[in-house]
């Protein structure tokens, strides 16, 4: 299966027999579809197929099951979330042990985890994941971010006809050009945990940003616009939102690196995209504020 992403970032993933299940399941979850692998970093899964005591002979046996090339040394090994991560210092390639266990909690943590992996190449190439629901008017995407229970949820089902909502929780900004972003949509995993909720979410659907909204529950609608500076920090706190999750696992000097890297992004996409306060009420017609913004 392949992701592609908007910034030339795309992987291919790549699973053993005994992970192929788990792989569908994600792909299926995201929307993921076969395609071109030439040339993309890849993300290979297994099950309790790896040895961090030996980890050459780990690789040489992985290599037979996935026929890819993957270098037998120079591997780091980070564990958290429900799974076992392998990382490279030259090579591009990431492998994800998926353990022995498969439960819908455990599924959701791994998946959480593999999505990190994504999220920190985008902070890398100047990207900002969201703690924001992703909605589309006219071809154009905005983004509502709040914490939880903060409304996100309660807005993109109030929604009107002409519009149409992506994502209600998580959304990756990209950047296409020096002004321009995209953003994509990624999944609630609350919903993956729900046995009877059959949601998936297009994650390559791109839309270019034409604004932020940060949602306050009020007595009537109201938009007022932010100051750069405010924000920026009001999109670097909504990004730690939802990297919270999965932060506290990785070794503290990339942590460091990732704060330093995702606040100098946020600067750069408040300097660009409009941001304002959403004051929603609750019978209100909040969405016609918007499009007064957009015009």
């Amino acid at each position: 299966m392949n992701l592609q992403l908007a910034g030339d970032l795309s992987w291919t993933l790549i699973g053993t027999a005994e992970a192929s299940s788990w792989v569908m399941k994600l792909s299926k979850f995201m929307c993921l579809k076969n395609g071109d692998t030439n040339g993309c970093p890849k993300i290979i899964f297994c099950r309790a197929g790896l040895d961090g005591k030996k980890k050459a002979e780990s690789i040489r046996q992985l290599k037979e099951k996935v026929s890819a090339e993957i270098p037998l040394n120079g591997w780091q090994i980070l564990s958290g979330s429900g799974l076992e991560i392998w990382s490279h210092r030259q090579n591009n390639c990431i492998i994800c042990d998926l353990g022995n266990i498969s439960t819908n909690e455990i599924d959701a943590m791994q998946m959480i985890a593999v999505i990190s992996i994504i999220w920190k190449e985008a902070i890398r190439k100047g990207g900002i994941p969201l703690h924001a629901g992703l909605l589309e008017f006219e071809g154009r995407g905005v983004a509502i971010a709040a914490n939880g229970g903060g409304g996100k949820t309660t807005c993109a089902g109030r929604l009107p006809s002409s519009w149409k909502a992506h994502c209600d929780d998580a959304a990756l900004v990209l950047r296409a050009s020096p002004s321009d972003y995209v953003v994509h949509p990624f999944p609630t995993w609350s919903k993956y945990l729900s046995k009877h909720c059959e949601s998936t979410w297009v994650v390559e659907k791109r839309l270019p940003l034409s604004g932020i909204f940060f949602l306050e529950k009020a007595w009537t609608d109201e938009v007022i616009p932010l100051g750069r500076s405010r924000a920026a920090v009001s999109i670097n706190q909504s990004a730690w939102q939802i990297m919270s999750s999965w932060i506290g696992a990785i070794p503290k000097k990339e942590k460091t690196e990732l704060y330093l890297k995702l606040f100098e992004n946020a600067c750069a996409l408040a300097g660009v995209i409009p941001a304002y306060t959403l004051r929603v009420s609750m019978t209100g017609r909040f969405w016609e504020k918007i499009e007064e913004c957009l015009l």
